[in-house]
């Protein structure tokens, strides 16, 4: 299938194009930045997302929490929260702890690297912008990594197919968010613990 000039989740949707880029297109390695993200987007493209050799996920911050310099209990507090609210809503089974393990697995990975912006300093900081960088290709629009936008939510995200584009964003515009000071560079290592804690012990 051609790829598209742009998503709207409507003809096309993000899931499916994000698919047809690392399956059928071998783009192996992945920079997204995103306002919000929730694992069950990281589910629906889990067999893709394993073919990956390089991931980077930039994650925003919500506005009304307190830089982590300041405060961070409320901080580690809005962490457990936001984790446990996107799986408490599902009943324990063997399935979900076996979900719940498998992106534990992924995280460890070394390809695998997850920062969350403007956590640090005092001023109040938010990654709105949504990006999906590859190689020879990039995605830019307003679709978060979230199951809704990747394709329940109407949206409108630009598919670019310049390779010396997606390079100058991945060089000029993702690595100075990504090594902006006020990134959460143990980010991923509280993503893991609090998943762990959401969790079940049960056989």
């Amino acid at each position: 299938m051609p790829l598209p000039d742009y998503i709207d989740n409507s003809t096309h949707t993000l899931e499916t194009i994000l698919k047809q880029l690392i399956e059928d297109e071998n783009q192996h390695i992945l920079d997204i930045a995103t306002g919000f993200f929730r694992i069950e987007a990281w589910l629906r493209l889990e067999q893709a997302m394993n073919r990956l050799t390089s991931f980077r996920l930039l994650i925003g911050r919500d506005p009304a929490i307190r830089p982590a310099e300041s405060d961070r209990i409320d901080l580690i507090r809005y962490f457990r929260r936001n984790i446990q609210e996107q799986l408490e809503g599902e009943p324990f089974k063997r399935e979900y702890k076996n979900q719940i393990d498998r992106i534990i697995a992924y995280l460890q990975q070394d390809h695998v690297k997850v920062r969350l912006f403007g956590a640090l300093g005092e001023k109040s900081q938010f990654l709105h912008a949504k990006a999906y960088i590859f190689d020879h290709y990039s995605i830019v629009g307003s679709s978060n990594f979230t199951p809704a936008g990747l394709q329940g939510n109407t949206e409108l995200n630009i598919v670019n197919k310049v390779g010396a584009i997606a390079s100058d964003l991945r060089q000029n515009w993702f690595e100075k968010f990504w090594n902006d000071p006020s990134v959460d560079l143990d980010y991923k290592t509280k993503l893991m613990g609090l998943k762990q804690i959401s969790s079940p012990n049960k056989a």
